[in-house]
């Protein structure tokens, strides 16, 4: 027995020793006072219950110093992982399997640019990202061996951090927010493979009578395109690169509230993830007190609310990226320009790869930017890739003069300097104002478009400088009272410049509109329900085309009937939703397959080269836009050489979906291939959920699925957890959670990342959210705490007032010079 209880008591003690080491090793110091080396006055961090910083401080560039620091104590592990992607560095820590993502890094360049932009910085800007630094250093120097467990998995210590280090992570922001270029190379590959007038037809021109945000090729270079396509999708799961058009964001004069003041709603939809992209913070200091959410890594807040003014964020969808296809000298590092052979830039940077040998990376770059395939890396020309993101710009200058901004117009002007990516911006301030500016830069081309990759040995095809700031789309207090975004065409054709092919669908910018419409007057419970909603504009007009089909077999009926009652909310629990959604999906396979082969299509649809969670492609919304226009138009040939439909329509669906079986005959080869998408989605839904149809729910196939980056390695999945609950919407609905076409019908595209509700009658009302928690670290009680508030739609209030942090704070940690 004494043997036997002193075996229990070892064992007990080693378990708690090892949960102690994973679980509460790590865990930051909250509480008392600490030194930090470098801050001109002290600094005092207050921890609501919901594990938010309210930085309080007697300089700007000291409340900087305390972001640093509270970042670095809760998610110091993704600040260095973020640095590692952005330098292409990966492989030092993981090994060669991120050996081609590292190589993409290099060859575009983005610590490159982050460097030179450091250096060109005004003193302003150096002092804040300087004051950022020391933080972030000072709370390493705190921890000392008790880092973060992910560190201490993997044997890693973390290396001093700088400047670039934060520039060079708003560029790999700017790199997911600005993809036109991988729309080039597809469509170089479609034309190739269907011609130009087929081509046309296939593009998913803007839908007529959509919502605007405002009123009123090269020689051949397939090899070179595949190639580049490949490396960029290999280098996606490790980037956590997505498709890059999610986003909702609008402004209401008070003219149409209740309250008679503004109010603002804005939830960015990005790939989600453990810790979360986002960080909630506000920083309290004589030039301002704001509140909202920020980028570890990254200083000041990027959306949000100050005393004055508050902003919200989508992407615009500028093309601000082309691809330029060079002719190369024969056997220098040179090109052709204008009929002159000029010389490239050759850099070797050397790669470490964990267990391997190092890797050594040849870098050409020429008066485009950098080569990213063929030519000197491979076969076919070379495409060198112009980005405006490579260009010096003063994103911490924006990020500051916003955050301090003293009102609607001063936000507008700090607007101004905003470099990459393009934006979006609605603001509101409490003086009544409203606005939208289309911020960043946008280049302007001497000729053509950006639509697919261009000669650029002519000079015909040269950016010539950017759109005026006072060019870009804006709005200043219309008349209407309200402006929406969704990633929707931001202009129309009057407008003078181009910005972009790339528009989403419209179907959500649609629905806001609606929603906002049939309110006279607007509360914050209102805005709530739109962030909510979940009603799909496309899956009505779907249904309705499906209204003559006529199928014989019994469960085929019973779908059909579902799918014609359904009331168009794609509700986790919604029959009818399911059967949209597996017989549209089903309906693009069998339209578009026999035109396209399989591969193409599929990347049309919005998949890469290898399983990352999307690719390349215009993606399913605006697929499915371009099918309801032919089903508009019920043209009886497809274009494929005058192919009739009805030989589409015998087309099988790919795996893993499966194909149906006998579809009654109709009157119309159109409805022949919805009858038989329809056999489809009853097989696949048979197969999947059973055989009855009250099983056949949304949710119980469209999934939300997140995870932390170590999870992929088991046993880590216990450790850092996950999330795979059933989810409702999909990508055309406000509340987004978009699916991948050959990952159906798991919502592992982009959701929302955030949500903030604000309210210019009274501040301290306005409410926000990220799915997450504010630490990164699964031993804290703030590692997932807001995910169950998000899920269910719910908030948490944004406090404001120092009396209302003091009533929710939970810790107090004051740093002294």
């Amino acid at each position: 027995m004494v043997w036997l209880m002193a075996a229990l008591v070892v064992l007990t003690g080693a378990g708690l020793g090892i949960w102690w080491w994973l679980f509460r090793a790590g865990l930051p110091r909250v509480r008392g006072t600490l030194k930090g080396p470098g801050l001109g006055a002290p600094v005092e961090i207050i921890r609501d219950k919901w594990g938010i910083p309210h930085i309080y401080a007697q300089s700007l560039a000291d409340a900087t110093y305390g972001l640093g620091y509270v970042h670095a104590q809760d998610r110091l592990w993704q600040m260095e992982l973020r640095r590692r992607m952005a330098a292409g560095r990966l492989s030092e820590v993981i090994g060669a399997v991120t050996l081609e993502a590292d190589r993409f890094v290099r060859r575009i360049g983005l610590r490159r640019a982050a460097e030179a932009e450091a250096a060109q910085l005004d003193p302003q800007e150096q002092a804040l990202a300087e004051a950022y630094n020391r933080g972030v250093n000072a709370a390493i120097a705190h921890m000392g061996r008790r880092l973060p467990l992910e560190f201490r998995l993997l044997g890693v210590r973390p290396a001093p951090w700088t400047t670039a280090d934060t520039l060079a992570w708003l560029k790999v922001m700017a790199l997911n927010l600005s993809l036109n270029w991988e729309q080039e190379l597809f469509r170089h590959r479609l034309v190739e493979q269907v011609g130009p007038e087929l081509a046309a037809r296939l593009e998913p021109h803007y839908p007529a009578g959509q919502p605007l945000a405002t009123a009123p090729g090269g020689e051949g270079a397939a090899d070179s395109a595949e190639q580049l396509l490949k490396l960029f999708d290999a280098a996606k799961p490790y980037l956590t690169m997505g498709a890059p058009g999610a986003s909702n964001n609008w402004v209401v004069a008070g003219s149409r509230t209740e309250t008679g003041k503004p109010m603002l709603a804005n939830d960015p939809h990005l790939i989600l993830q453990i810790p979360s992209l986002w960080y909630e913070a506000h920083l309290i200091c004589p030039e301002a007190s704001v509140t909202g959410c920020t980028l570890p890594g990254s200083p000041g807040v990027l959306i949000g609310h100050n005393q004055h003014v508050g902003w919200g964020f989508t992407n615009s969808g500028a093309d601000v990226a082309d691809l330029f296809i060079e002719k190369w000298h024969p056997t220098e590092a040179a090109c052709e320009f204008q009929g002159q052979w000029e010389p490239v830039a050759v850099l070797h940077e050397t790669i470490k790869v964990k267990g391997e040998a190092d890797a050594v990376e040849t870098i050409y770059v020429t008066r485009h930017g950098p080569v990213m395939a063929g030519g000197p890396l491979g076969t076919g020309p070379a495409l060198a890739l112009r980005w405006a993101a490579l260009d010096p710009g003063h994103a911490i200058r924006t990020m500051m003069a916003m955050n301090t901004a003293g009102g609607a117009a001063e936000l507008r002007e700090a607007l101004r300097h905003w470099p990459t990516p393009s934006q979006n911006v609605v603001f509101a301030d409490t003086a009544g104002n409203i606005g939208y500016v289309m911020a960043g830069l946008v280049p302007v081309r001497k000729n053509g478009t950006g639509l697919t990759p261009v000669p650029g040995w002519t000079g015909d095809y040269e950016w010539t400088g950017w759109i005026p700031f006072e060019e870009l789309p804006q709005l200043w207090n219309p008349e209407c009272g309200y402006i929406v975004t969704a990633n929707n065409a931001v202009v129309d054709c009057s407008y003078q410049h181009h910005i972009s092919w790339d528009w989403s669908a419209g179907y959500r910018a649609q629905r806001i509109l609606d929603m906002i419409a049939a309110r006279p007057k607007l509360t914050l419970q209102d805005f709530r329900d739109i962030q909510m909603d979940v009603y799909s504009l496309p899956g009505l007009e779907f249904a309705d085309h499906c209204q003559n089909l006529r199928p014989t077999d019994p469960l085929q009926q019973q779908a059909l009937q579902a799918l014609l009652e359904w009331d168009g909310h794609l509700r986790p629990d919604s029959i009818g939703g399911a059967i949209y959604e597996t017989t549209v999906h089903h309906a693009l396979h069998r339209a578009y397959s026999p035109l396209l082969g399989q591969d193409l299509l599929e990347q049309w649809l919005g998949k890469g080269h290898t399983p990352a969670p999307a690719g390349a492609g215009v993606g399913r919304s605006t697929t499915i836009a371009t099918l309801l226009r032919e089903l508009r138009f019920r043209d009886t040939t497809f274009l494929a050489g005058g192919r009739p439909l009805a030989v589409v329509a015998a087309a099988k669906a790919p795996a893993p979906v499966l194909a149906g079986g006998e579809a009654a005959a109709c009157d119309n080869p159109w409805d022949d291939l919805l009858a038989a998408s329809l056999a489809d989605a009853v097989a696949y839904l048979r197969h999947t959920l059973g055989d009855r149809p009250q099983d056949w729910q949304w949710g119980k196939i469209h999934r939300l699925q997140i995870s932390h980056p170590m999870s992929a390695v088991k046993p880590m999945h216990l450790i850092f957890g996950g999330v795979d609950l059933p989810v409702g919407g999909d990508a055309d609905t406000p509340h987004q959670s978009a699916y991948v076409s050959h990952r159906p019908f798991m919502a592992a595209g982009w959701a929302p990342s955030y949500r903030h509700l604000l309210d210019f009658a009274d501040l301290n009302r306005s409410k926000s959210v990220h799915p997450g928690g504010q630490s990164g670290q699964p031993g804290s009680k703030h590692y997932m705490d807001l995910f169950p508030l998000w899920y269910k739609g719910e908030y948490h209030p944004m406090l404001f007032t120092r009396t209302a942090v003091l009533e929710h704070a939970q810790s107090t940690l004051r740093l002294q010079p």
